[in-house]
């Protein structure tokens, strides 16, 4: 396969250097793409290409490709710098393929995953540190100005989110009450300005490229658009970073340097077993230094670009229920489901949902229909 691909890079790209051998990064029996990185005659790592193992996989790379070409226009000499330039996309035989440049820097996760790291406080608020200044730089060089929040900022942000999440996944009673103050908070939200940049869509860890000046770049672009509500990959990071914090150390009831997280556990074990509800839990509703960092850091960013308090009430849910839609693994899903439940049923025990007026309570009756939001003061989404 690797010859294959070089042969069609060479008649396809042919101003880009001639590659030598190739490394097989990631080629596991369930991963939907195979990840390869081609060397140069020099040895050096060259291009990344990425294989479409399935035709279930093969949107993701057409949208890859799509989103790089136009984000690489707008965000400017910065933007085309620490992102992957596309190089190419076709079919390899019956595969198709993406071929983008060669990112300098290694995973944030690599350090992450190293016992003694996520215990340490400094090391640990450098990374969020690092996350901080690449994303606000990104947002600044992508912002388009503003919108009002009005329809169709609503139907798109709020209610056809928490559609699809009742369409493919199911609507319990705490959802109905979560959502419903979702949607009665995002109509007291209308005529509100709302901030549109860039968003990557997947700014989690393992996406971030480290060096010693902090992060060099950021990959896997599939989930990216313009001028939208970029306050996702506010979310993103700090809950990805919590989610896996204990995986340095298997089998253990405590993790170093973290006493809350064991507590938050304990309190949050009956919403379900999935292994990302305990970090979760600890982020946005335990105590210590960092969930403390995590609430400074999505304060400052939100601030940053204009996203008032209030409005983590209405996008924080919504988030949730995103991430929960993203990937067709019932695992995954139910995980998400898991912290959605927790988020209904503790939601006055988390800062994220106080920045507002906590008086507002839905006293209408939520139901689903058919995948859409049916509720009597918003009929008009249906």
């Amino acid at each position: 396969m690797i010859d294959a691909i070089r042969r069609w890079l060479e008649s396809t790209a042919p101003g880009y250097p001639r590659t030598g051998g190739g490394i097989v990064l990631s080629l596991y029996k369930t991963s939907p793409k195979a990840v390869i990185v081609l060397l140069d005659e020099e040895g050096e790592p060259s291009l990344l290409v990425k294989v479409a193992r399935t035709a279930a996989a093969e949107p993701s790379l057409v949208a890859e490709h799509r989103a790089l070409r136009r984000v690489r226009v707008v965000g400017g000499d910065w933007v085309r710098v620490n992102s992957p330039a596309p190089i190419a996309l076709g079919r390899v035989g019956s595969r198709l393929v993406l071929a983008e440049s060669f990112l300098g820097g290694m995973p944030m996760t690599l350090n992450y995953y190293t016992p003694g790291h996520t215990k340490n406080q400094g090391r640990v608020e450098r990374d969020f540190a690092g996350a901080a200044d690449w994303l606000s730089r990104f947002q600044r060089q992508t912002a388009v100005g503003g919108r009002a929040f009005e329809d169709q900022a609503m139907k798109r942000w709020v209610i056809d989110p928490l559609a699809r999440y009742a369409e493919e996944i199911g609507w319990s009673a705490d959802e109905e009450d979560l959502f419903g103050e979702v949607v009665a908070r995002a109509e007291a939200m209308r005529g509100e300005p709302i901030p549109l940049t860039a968003r990557h869509g997947d700014f989690w860890m393992g996406n971030l490229l480290t060096g010693p000046g902090g992060v060099t770049g950021v990959v896997d672009w599939e989930l990216a658009s313009l001028e939208t509500l970029a306050v996702d990959d506010i979310y993103k990071f700090p809950t990805s970073y919590a989610s896996y914090i204990d995986r340095a150390y298997p089998g253990r009831d405590s993790i170093p340097g973290h006493p809350g997280w064991s507590v938050a556990r304990d309190l949050w074990q009956h919403y379900g077993d999935w292994a990302n509800l305990a970090g979760f839990a600890y982020a946005y509703f335990g105590n210590g230094w960092f969930p403390s960092l995590v609430r400074t850091w999505i304060e400052q960013r939100a601030a940053a670009i204009r996203i008032p308090p209030e409005m983590h009430a209405v996008f924080f849910p919504v988030f949730l229920a995103k991430q929960a839609t993203t990937l067709a693994d019932p695992v995954f899903r139910n995980g998400y489901r898991s912290a959605i439940r927790g988020l209904a049923r503790q939601r006055g025990e988390t800062w994220l949902l106080h920045g507002g007026s906590n008086s507002v309570r839905p006293t209408i009756s939520t139901q689903v229909s058919r995948g859409s939001v049916r509720a009597s003061h918003v009929e008009r989404w249906t």
